[in-house]
């Protein structure tokens, strides 16, 4: 298995100096193109994440949903099955991409960059949720019954790639609502 920190670490870099610069003001342009279209963009790369996790059976779906319903806690429901962490993941990848950019548009401009930041401040919460998720699955294959889809290593590390840059951009959006206005 290759170790896939140094080309995470080249990729982050980069952004979380666009993100340095946005904060430190001499990004102003930066910021206003992230307020333009960051949401879209981030909404987007959050389904296209949520695209290429592995297919839970509609059937075992079902069940995790009822158990989530339930109140079962995620640690119990998951020692039945690694899948239930990617269904969670999904799920909480959903979540993001509806939170990310609602906001009423007839609010003053403050409010609106107030609640801006909270928008994308939640959705990175969720994204954070799903990171964890697909850690417990994967800290789980070793029980995976016959057949079962989890992600291997390698896709766990694109996973991971995927969710440091939706969780960058959206920090990077909260930074950008949060500067006073230019």
């Amino acid at each position: 298995m290759r170790n896939p920190y140094p080309r995470m670490a080249a990729v982050a870099l980069p952004v979380l100096m666009a993100a340095h610069a946005a904060v430190a003001g001499d990004a102003a342009p930066m910021c206003q193109q992230l307020r333009a279209t960051g949401a879209t963009d981030i909404a987007k790369a959050t389904l296209l994440l949520r695209a290429k996790l592995p297919r839970v059976p509609a059937g075992d779906a079902a069940a995790f949903e009822r158990e989530n319903a339930a109140g079962v806690p995620d640690a119990r429901a998951g020692v039945r099955s690694p899948l239930y962490h990617v269904w969670l993941a999904g799920r909480y990848l959903d979540r993001a991409t509806r939170q990310i950019g609602t906001v009423p548009t007839a609010t003053s401009p403050v409010l609106r960059a107030l609640m801006l930041a909270d928008s994308a401040n939640t959705a990175a919460g969720y994204v954070a949720i799903a990171t964890n998720s697909l850690l417990l699955g994967a800290s789980q294959r070793t029980g995976t019954a016959r057949g079962e889809s989890v992600p291997s290593d390698a896709q766990l590390g694109d996973y991971a790639l995927d969710l440091q840059q939706i969780s960058l951009m959206l920090n990077t959006l909260v930074m950008c609502n949060l500067r006073q206005p230019e």
